[in-house]
């Protein structure tokens, strides 16, 4: 009866392959081992055979090695020759093992092992392979690999792994070379493995980034080849990267910037540095430790240095920490200046770029802003545009920005939305996202000149330009539609609505910030008048004003104050019984 059912799950094992169920033939092999006690040695070898057929099936190249190199090749025989022969198993073994075990494991599991050396001995080219490989004899074993792969590729079984079986063993080739050296000249290895020098710093580039320790086996390769170093290391930092080891990051930052040697690799470490991502304060360490190493060959990587230190300006402002700005600008001023100090006006573009670095800084810290930011405004307007380079919008429209925040801070609403509207332009030309952020200013600089339909007006005044063209496609964005809902209830008295919607759409910027106190001050003041005007009593309760308007007694009172003295309304505080009394 036992014999009976070992026998019926030895041909579900066989369909199941033939079929390539391999989930299936692992769940039969299971069942037969388990449920059925000790096996013959014949039927355990079959068992074992199509157990690890099913794994390398499944990709699992370990199990398949450990289950191929187990079998009992005398007891197999031919008995399973519908499937697999003895010199297969023994074939399948070898490759699997020499991809996937490490040093120690091929010495323990495969040379001091009688039974797998033997078994191996039914494929003397796998053995010779693998023992080229452990005595440290690479070109031959890979040799011999790209004689036998053609036979391999026919393989019913193995010749959808051969690419990937023979691609680790060569690549275990290369680290195990490397490893013993503390440097290496990159012409010796590629001798030793039949290549050539670009070629290999190809392959070792390209080499299983996904494990940094092995790659850091072969980084140090041939130090006196800076091209090679350079691009090593800048792989090793973007591996630590990706696995989130900042600090080791950051020291192979620093050597792979000791390698930096022409004016390639200068664009080269700036373009690399922004494809990573990273949070803000290591990217602006990153920037950092560049511009450092920047500095010593200034002279040599001027353009590189002027561009890293833009972005790092642009990462400061991110990070609200504006001292270090103050000293970046006074190199980048030298930089757009001759050796006599006056304008260099092939950098006019540049300089353009620094004053709107000045300008931002100005805007956010409020440094003596009436005087300094009309001054710069006017000379970075009064730039020429180079005809000879494309229009740099997104600084024309940082600087437009910044004019429009300056004029708001000096209450002149409309050269704010002037201002504000041609930062729009340039901003949606450049296809930078910061043009909602000025259309939403261009919005409230308008209400701010008593303009209480402000995105009317702008959608009619501009419906034929390129503005107007520009504004109507974003009319439904969601921030826009939020402003637009803050409108609604600034012109329905909504104070609530208002104040909450106005705050989570602008007061995160500093000037913006204070003209919207101005704003929801005016729209308090107004409010109060339309309670004021058509009252027919001779005194208001000044809790009932408090009520209404949404502010404590206290601000209710501090308006009304301000209301009697700018508007001469015909109404006195009566702080003590706390009403406001009408004065005939």
């Amino acid at each position: 009866m036992v014999n009976q059912r070992i026998d019926s799950n030895m041909k579900l094992i066989l369909v199941s392959l033939k079929r390539g169920k391999l989930e299936d033939v692992l769940k039969w092999v299971n069942e037969t081992r388990t449920r059925h006690g000790p096996l013959e040695s014949i039927v355990a070898a079959q068992v074992a055979c199509a157990h690890a057929l099913s794994h390398m099936g499944l990709r699992e190249y370990k199990s398949a090695a450990l289950e191929f190199l187990d079998v009992d090749c005398v007891a197999l025989g031919d008995t399973f020759d519908q499937v697999i022969l003895p010199h297969d198993v023994a074939t399948y073994g070898g490759l699997c093992a020499l991809a996937t075990y490490d040093r120690s494991e091929i010495q323990q599991r495969v040379f001091e092992n009688d039974h797998t050396w033997r078994a191996l001995g039914l494929a003397p080219e796998i053995r010779k392979i693998i023992e080229d490989f452990h005595r440290g004899r690479y070109a031959a074993c890979l040799e011999h690999l790209e004689t036998i792969k053609k036979a391999l590729l026919l393989d019913m079984y193995v010749s959808r792994h051969v690419e990937w079986l023979l691609g680790q063993i060569r690549e275990k080739a290369l680290l195990e070379y490397a490893r013993p050296f503390a440097s290496l000249r990159m012409s010796t290895m590629a001798s030793q493995f039949r290549s050539s020098v670009p070629d290999l710093e190809e392959e070792l580039m390209a080499l299983n980034k996904k494990n940094k320790l092995e790659f850091a086996n072969v980084v140090s390769i041939d130090p006196q080849n800076a091209k090679w170093c350079f691009k090593a290391y800048r792989q090793m930092v973007k591996i630590y990267c990706r696995l989130g080891e900042y600090e080791k990051m950051m020291d192979a930052s620093r050597k792979m910037l000791k390698y930096i040697k022409g004016k390639y690799q200068g664009d080269s470490v700036y373009r690399f540095l922004q494809s990573l991502h990273l949070d803000l304060n290591r990217l602006q360490k990153l920037y950092e430790i560049t511009v450092e190493a920047l500095e010593e060959n200034k002279n040599q990587y001027m353009t590189v240095w002027f561009r890293t230190c833009l972005e790092l300006c642009n990462v400061l402002f991110e990070n609200r920490q504006y001292t270090p700005i103050s000293k970046i600008l006074n190199g980048l001023h030298k930089y757009c200046q001759k050796e006599d100090g006056t304008s260099d006006e092939d950098k006019t573009r540049d300089l353009r770029k620094v004053y709107a670095v000045e300008f931002q800084l100005y805007t956010e810290t409020d440094d003596n802003i009436n005087q300094k930011m009309q001054e710069l405004y006017r000379k970075a307007l009064a730039i020429k545009p180079d005809a000879r380079v494309h229009i740099d919008h997104k600084t024309i429209g940082l600087l437009h920005e910044c004019g429009g925040k300056m004029y708001m801070a000096e209450r002149q609403w409309t050269e704010a939305s002037v201002a504000f509207r041609a930062a729009f332009t340039n901003y949606c030309k450049d296809n930078n996202q910061r043009y909602i952020k000025c259309l939403k200013f261009d919005l409230l600089a308008s209400m701010m000149g008593s303009n209480l339909a402000p995105f009317d007006t702008l959608i009619s005044e501009g419906k034929w330009s390129e503005f107007g063209l520009a504004l109507g496609i974003c009319a439904n964005h969601p921030e826009i539609l939020a402003l637009k809902a803050s409108i609604d209830a600034y012109q329905n008295q909504d104070f609530e609505e208002f104040e909450r919607a106005l705050k989570s759409n602008l007061e995160h910027d500093t000037i913006i910030s204070r003209c919207m106190q101005d704003m929801l001050q005016k729209m308090r003041t107004q409010a109060i008048l339309n309670l004021l005007e058509p009252c027919t009593t001779k005194k208001i309760g000044i809790s009932f004003i408090s009520t209404k308007l949404g502010v404590t007694e206290d601000e209710a009172m501090e308006l009304l104050r301000l209301l009697i003295l700018n508007n001469g309304v015909h109404w006195l505080v009566d702080e003590v019984e706390g009403y406001v009394v009408r004065v005939d």
